[in-house]
């Protein structure tokens, strides 16, 4: 794999997981079948390349980031959905 400073290529990447590292700051898991890249909130990055499988790839980061940050957690992406205001104007909807 071809990477540039650390990170994978866009091709490459099949499972991306946002994570907080307990303290509020942010990082990121990238997966694929032929590595693995993270992410962390200072830009700095730790990688591997192996060719393991997109799952077992992202268990192996996800294992790395717990040992520096074992209070970490997955940050859960809100659902779109579509907003049912639009007769009235409004440009977001109220839960």
């Amino acid at each position: 794999m071809n990477r540039m400073f650390g990170m994978m290529p866009r091709s490459e990447i099949e499972k991306t997981t946002p994570w907080d590292d307990g303290n509020g700051l942010h990082c990121s898991i990238d997966a694929g079948p032929n590595g693995w890249t993270l992410h962390f909130a200072d830009h700095s990055n730790k990688y591997r390349d192996i060719s393991n499988g997109t799952e077992a790839n992202h268990a192996e980061a996800l294992e790395i980031l717990m040992g520096h940050f074992p209070k970490a957690f997955e940050v859960k992406r809100p659902v779109m959905r579509e907003c049912m205001s639009e007769a009235i104007g409004e440009e977001m909807c109220d839960e």
